[in-house]
């Protein structure tokens, strides 16, 4: 039932700014929601953690430009992250923990405005980027976002 209503709200509400479906019982892939969400042009927040959704973060996520808050954490995403990712020059805040994404983080992670986004509990393989934000934050120590330690990497050699 609740599907339902979004499906049919989706049609009046294209100038909402917040997106929060946390914990509810979505059981479908991350494109197939992010497709939905296409017209929202104003979203400024999507918070789709802890649900049952799944499949390859789309690079169609890098035309959400307005975003400013991004978790898709405790999901099952799989694949990479998208050089597209770079496109959310907006983005002060980021959570991919608790996936099962693999490969290599894109450079691109770096551009958008998320001085620590949390990609931990993941299958990513290094090298990771090291994100130079020390202009901003001045005591900003200049580190990997992640490590081997907070990754399982049995899958990258």
């Amino acid at each position: 039932m609740i599907w339902l209503w979004l499906a049919i709200s989706i049609e009046f509400e294209t100038n909402m700014i917040d997106l929060d479906l946390d914990h509810n019982l979505f059981d479908h892939e991350l494109s197939y929601l992010l497709d939905l969400f296409q017209d929202f042009v104003y979203l400024e927040e999507i918070s789709l953690n802890h649900n049952n959704i799944y499949g390859e973060i789309p690079s169609s996520i890098g035309s959400f430009e307005n975003l400013t808050k991004l978790r898709l954490n405790n999901l099952y995403l799989t694949g990479g992250i998208p050089s597209s990712i770079g496109n959310l020059t907006n983005l002060i805040y980021l959570n991919l923990n608790v996936n099962q994404l693999t490969g290599i983080i894109p450079m691109e992670i770096c551009n958008q405005g998320d001085s620590t986004p949390n990609v931990d509990n993941n299958q990513f393989c290094p090298p990771y980027p090291i994100c130079d934000f020390s202009s901003q934050y001045p005591y900003y120590d200049i580190y990997p976002i992640t490590s081997e330690s907070e990754q399982d990497i049995s899958n990258c050699y």
